[in-house]
């Protein structure tokens, strides 16, 4: 009988998405990890099933990595390259890529990510 991979993914995919935000706030160290909780936090509190909320924290995610991985470079975009120069911070390019793309998936959620993105970009240099 053939192995249903979703069966096997998805758990899998939520473990490690639950390892990530269950870290204590003394290890977070860039806006990658930050936003990573922000999302978690945000697209659960909307109650969702556990496929879509996989698949709403896969687009965030997809977004950071092609925002970040445009100003680093070395790694295929997933979807596009947006226009970046290697000076742009990362963090603010995560933040960035992270708050509009919940904004877009939990509009509900807009005070928070505002005030959550206003802090993020206060605390770059």
């Amino acid at each position: 009988m053939p192995i249903d991979r979703s069966r096997v993914l998805i758990p899998a995919v939520l473990a490690v998405f639950a390892a990530a935000s269950a870290r204590p706030a003394a290890v977070r160290a860039d806006a990658v990890t930050d936003w990573n909780i922000q999302a978690n936090a945000t697209i659960n509190s909307t109650g969702p099933s556990a496929h879509a909320a996989v698949v709403s924290l896969a687009i965030v995610h997809g977004a950071v990595y092609d925002a970040v991985n445009a100003i680093a470079g070395g790694y295929r975009p997933y979807l596009g390259a947006p226009a970046a120069h290697p000076a742009d911070s990362q963090d603010a390019a995560a933040a960035a890529a992270a708050f509009h793309v919940l904004m877009d998936l939990v509009p509900a959620q807009a005070g928070a990510l505002q005030a959550r993105y206003d802090q993020s970009l206060a605390a770059i240099p």
